[in-house]
């Protein structure tokens, strides 16, 4: 489901840890450990009753790296006409700052995500929405680590 959280998991697994995993499996599967993303991650930040130890694989790579980790980055083509580009450069950025305003608009848990809107606020302040050069080098250094995991 989140190719890039996986092969972080993976990173931090093989080359922070050192441990070589016997296999990864599906959830439905025998395991000792789960990945967990998004909402579902959110539902169950504090742990499973068979698995008590969680770990933020954001912080996980800040704490290893001291570099911000890029999960994601929007890009436009290279022959978009300047318009467009300008347009939708624009229309992200609008659709940011609406986000954020209705951060802070939110009053309780919803059904789907029992978070507290103080908890989503603290998630939230960690997310970074530029690139600057302290993800460049975070970018860099992460291909350099896949490329040593193709080795192996």
């Amino acid at each position: 489901d989140a190719p890039t959280a996986v092969k972080l998991l993976q990173v931090l697994i093989a080359l922070k840890h050192g441990v070589k995993p016997g296999a990864y499996v599906g959830a439905d599967e025998p395991h000792d450990a789960q990945l967990m993303i998004g909402n579902l991650g959110l539902r169950h930040r504090r742990g499973l009753r068979d698995h008590p130890h969680t770990y933020d694989l954001g912080e996980e790579w800040i704490r290893w790296t001291s570099l911000p980790f890029v999960f994601a980055r929007w890009v436009m083509r290279t022959d978009l006409e300047r318009q467009e580009a300008i347009v939708l450069e624009d229309s992200l950025y609008t659709s940011l700052q609406d986000w954020a305003d209705g951060l802070y608009r939110v009053s309780g848990p919803s059904d789907r995500v029992p978070v507290h809107p103080s908890e989503i606020h603290t998630y939230t302040q960690g997310l970074r929405y530029f690139i600057g050069v302290p993800e460049e080098r975070s970018i860099a250094l992460f291909q350099g680590y896949l490329g040593e995991l193709g080795n192996q």
